[in-house]
């Protein structure tokens, strides 16, 4: 009969015992081999008076920047920093160091942004949640995907409204959300007077090559060629038409 039995199932079979094997040691069945005595530990020696030990210095703690965001502020209330987050001592010590920004997410925000830049050390332009306000598109409805672009004329518009006020404020703005890892888009923003991307890294290069590539004259035109545009469409050839000369578009994907 064990003739019969291939080289397969042999495998097998040594592969259970050898599972079986483990499981009955792990569990006290089956055969185990004794464990080899153990060598009696010499008695301590009686204690010594000694002075403790000085306790280690923490270690240093790097510092890091930080800053608060109020999310989706559309009045100044919401954008100040609120007196019952902290107690009093903290609070003003806080309000010393920690910059307090606002996200500008909603058209409510952009046309009350030179109020809010009273307020606010910082503006950071959710470009995600401002075409999906903007457009009043779901981007989570599948059926609806195609309506959500960034390149909408109405869009590009709020976004440079949103850097005009900071500008004149004396109020940084930064750009997060897909937009600005984008290419074509990041060459837009740069265009319209934007400084800080947050770029995702998938795209991190590509974006850093072609603003590279594009001097900033040839974005400030392709700014203004997309604020005339009066479609997505529009604002896309806008911009292809103005990097064309400088790189193949080809690298930066279908029209």
């Amino acid at each position: 009969m064990s003739s019969s039995i291939t080289t397969p199932h042999r495998i097998v079979c040594s592969a259970l015992c050898l599972m079986l094997t483990a499981a009955f040691a792990l569990t006290g069945c089956g055969t185990t081999m004794p464990e080899p005595p153990q060598a009696a530990a010499p008695e301590a020696a009686p204690a010594v008076d000694a002075a403790p030990a000085p306790e280690a210095a923490p270690a240093p703690v790097a510092e890091a920047p930080v800053v608060e965001v109020a999310p989706v502020a559309a009045e100044t209330p919401e954008a100040a920093p609120a007196p019952e987050a902290a107690p009093a001592p903290v609070a003003e010590a806080a309000a010393e160091t920690v910059p307090v920004g606002v996200m500008i997410e909603t058209p409510a925000a952009v046309l009350m942004a030179d109020r809010l830049a009273e307020v606010s050390d910082f503006f950071s332009v959710g470009t995600n949640d401002l075409t999906q306000y903007t457009l009043a598109v779901d981007r989570g409805n599948a059926h609806l995907a195609d309506r959500f672009t960034p390149h909408d004329p109405a869009v590009i518009r709020q976004l440079r409204e949103v850097i005009r006020v900071g500008t004149a404020s004396g109020v940084p703005v930064s750009v997060c959300g897909e937009m600005a890892s984008d290419p074509l888009m990041a060459v837009l923003l740069i265009g319209l007077g934007y400084r800080q991307l947050s770029v995702a890294p998938p795209t991190l290069l590509l974006v850093r090559w072609l603003v590279r590539q594009v001097p900033l004259a040839a974005c400030r035109t392709a700014a203004e060629g997309a604020l005339e545009a009066r479609s997505a469409t529009g604002v896309r050839a806008a911009l292809r038409g103005i990097v064309a000369p400088f790189v193949d578009l080809r690298l930066l994907g279908p029209e």
